[in-house]
C-alpha cells in the first residue's frame, strides 16, 4: 500500500482540525517550527501543507503575526433537505409522540460524540412520530446533560427536537452532521413502527452542535422507507473538483 505523503499527513490533519471546531475561526496556529517538531517533519513538507491550507481559504498568513484560521467563503455544493420538505406539506396529518423518557448509561458511540466516558450517564428520550396515526419514524434523542426525567411532560404531543434543545439546554442547534444508511428492521424498531422484524428501513445519525460547536445532541432514528423520502440538492456547478 502507497504510504501518505508527509505534506498530505499534516494537511489532512489540520483540515480535520479546522472543520471539526479543534481549531477555530480566528486561532493562530503553530510556528512552522513547532509544526516541524508536532509532525516530526522538516520544513518543505510543513509548508507545502501550509500553501495548501491558505490556498484552499484555510488559512491566512500575515507577516510579523503568523498564520490565523479562517473560513472559507463556499455554498456547499450539496443542500441536504432531509425530511424536512415532507413534515412542511403535511402539518394537519404528522404527531410526534414522546414514549418514554430516561437516564442511560452513554454507549461508546454516544460517548464519542460527546467527549465523555462510556458508561457516562446521558438522558434518553424515545419518541415516536406518525403521520395520521400510523407510525413513521422512531428517534432516540440523547442529551450530555445531568437534567431530571421528571421535569419533562411526555404527554405533550408535537413537542419538536428544537423544544427539547430550548427547554432543556436554553439553547439551539447551528450545525447538523447526518449519517444515512440502510437496515433491517430489528425486533424492538418492527414492534414500534409495526412492520416486519428485518423490513428494510433508512436508519439516521444525528450529532447537532451550537454556534460554538459544542456538541448539544445525538439522534438515532429509523424511518419507513416507503413513507419518508431522504432528499438532497445539488449544485453542479459546485461539483467540478468531485467529477
Amino acid at each position: 500500500m502507497k504510504k501518505t505523503p508527509i505534506y498530505k499527513q499534516i494537511y489532512n490533519d489540520l483540515i480535520e482540525k479546522i472543520q471539526n471546531g479543534a481549531l477555530a475561526q480566528g486561532d493562530m496556529l503553530p510556528t512552522e517550527k513547532k509544526l516541524q517538531e508536532t509532525y516530526n517533519a522538516s520544513r518543505s513538507p510543513v509548508r507545502y501543507a501550509l500553501d495548501l491550507l491558505e490556498a484552499k481559504g484555510y488559512i491566512k498568513r500575515t507577516p510579523g503575526r503568523g498564520t490565523e484560521v479562517v473560513h472559507p467563503e463556499t455554498v456547499p455544493w450539496a443542500m441536504l433537505s432531509g425530511f424536512s420538505e415532507f413534515y412542511h406539506n403535511n402539518p394537519d396529518k404528522l404527531t410526534i409522540r414522546t414514549l418514554a423518557v430516561d437516564t442511560v448509561n452513554a454507549d461508546e458511540e454516544v460517548a464519542a460524540y460527546f467527549g465523555m466516558n462510556t458508561n457516562s450517564k446521558v438522558l434518553r428520550f424515545k419518541r415516536l412520530r406518525l403521520l395520521e396515526g400510523r407510525p413513521i419514524a422512531y428517534i432516540h434523542n440523547y442529551f450530555p446533560y445531568p437534567v431530571s426525567e421528571g421535569d419533562f411532560d411526555i404527554s405533550n404531543e408535537n413537542q419538536s427536537l428544537l423544544d427539547l434543545l430550548k427547554n432543556i439546554l436554553d439553547t439551539a442547534e447551528a450545525f447538523v452532521q447526518e449519517e444515512i444508511s440502510a437496515e433491517k428492521a430489528s425486533e424492538d424498531v418492527a414492534n414500534v413502527l409495526e412492520i416486519k422484524e428485518d423490513d428494510p428501513v433508512l436508519f439516521v445519525k444525528r450529532h447537532g452542535m451550537d454556534e460554538s460547536k459544542k456538541s448539544v445532541e445525538f439522534t438515532r432514528y429509523w424511518a419507513l422507507t416507503e413513507v419518508l423520502k431522504y432528499k438532497t440538492f445539488f449544485s453542479l456547478s459546485e461539483m467540478k473538483e468531485f467529477r
